[in-house]
């Protein structure tokens, strides 16, 4: 499922779970928590269609999430956020086709 979320996101360049510095926050250290060091490049490519997108701030923001302990999110927060967003995006995407036929 988790390979699911990063090819779609990898291949859909207008697909963005991220919405807003909320959201980043959350699946940063979601991934962080639950991944570490090796779920960065993961970071990078969830993050890579926020329109706000700079991969040096990003890695900064990776390395803060790292560092503090202090919090834990599930690694669900990701799913949820994928799920959220890939319904939104089928309802556009059916609503288009609607207008279109």
């Amino acid at each position: 499922k988790f390979k699911t979320i990063i090819n779609d996101i990898l291949y859909n360049p207008s697909f963005d779970i991220t919405h807003n510095e909320s959201c980043i926050l959350l699946i940063g250290i979601a991934l962080a928590c639950n991944y570490g060091e090796k779920a960065r490049k993961y970071f990078h490519i969830i993050c890579s269609n926020d329109s706000q997108y700079n991969e040096d701030n990003y890695d900064i923001k990776y390395s803060k999430y790292l560092i503090d302990k202090t919090i834990y999110i599930p690694i669900d927060i990701v799913y949820i956020l994928y799920e959220n967003a890939f319904q939104s995006r089928k309802h556009l995407l059916d609503y288009l086709d609607y207008f279109n036929d």
